[in-house]
């Protein structure tokens, strides 16, 4: 439920350490596309089941450093990270289904991680000698 606009890595690292997952945006003001999907991004930024997410804007006439260290060529480009800032999607150009159904594929992974890891807990008897209520 955050947006970020970020000029240097450092600053990209540094959010990264709150969150699952990362969204990356790279735009630019006079990019035709990128006009349309921005006001999408930051609506889903504020959208409440992605609160684990944080979307971030990098403008790339602003400030070069980050695009130039994943190699952006066309515009918009967005980049899904892990919090490792790993690269797990991207998409190149506006396509408002695909940003939609990869979120959406994101929420899924990130419910099913939890459900996997409530059952290891309940495996390795955490719950064991807890009293019955």
């Amino acid at each position: 439920m955050v947006l970020y606009f970020v000029k240097k890595f450092d600053e990209l690292q540094e959010i990264s350490k709150n969150h699952d997952y990362l969204i990356l945006d790279f735009y630019a003001e006079w990019c035709g596309p990128c006009k349309k999907l921005s006001p999408i991004f930051e609506e889903y930024s504020s959208i409440e089941k992605y609160n684990n997410f944080a979307f971030v804007k990098i403008n790339v006439d602003e400030d070069s450093e980050i695009s130039d260290i994943y190699s952006i060529t066309g515009l918009p480009t967005i980049l899904i990270m892990n919090n490792e800032l790993k690269i797990l999607n991207t998409i190149i150009g506006f396509s408002l289904q695909k940003f939609v159904d990869t979120l959406e594929s994101l929420i899924t992974e990130t419910i099913e991680k939890k459900n996997e890891k409530e059952i290891d807990i309940m495996n390795n008897g955490i719950f064991e000698n807890l009293p019955v209520v």
